[in-house]
């Protein structure tokens, strides 16, 4: 699988997720929430995403990431 595969997948669903995220009253701007998704999603594919996992699966694993990053910050 390539990368360029993946990311036309499941880009509309990682836009959605920082928008509900943006508009939920964090103070942290979409593009950034979205720019890191991508980041988190660009270093587990070089680590070598296994075949057969579903889209649902990868998009959470990007969720939790953002949601651990604003936990992060907000400290």
């Amino acid at each position: 699988m390539e990368f360029e595969e993946l990311y036309n997948r499941i880009s509309p669903r990682l836009k959605r997720i920082a928008s509900f995220y943006k508009r939920r009253g964090y103070s942290f701007d979409g593009d950034d929430l979205y720019q890191e998704m991508l980041s988190y999603l660009w270093d587990k594919f070089k680590d070598g995403v296994p075949e057969g996992i579903n889209d649902a699966y990868i998009i959470k694993c990007c969720e939790f990431s953002i949601l651990n990053y604003m936990r992060k910050e907000k400290e």
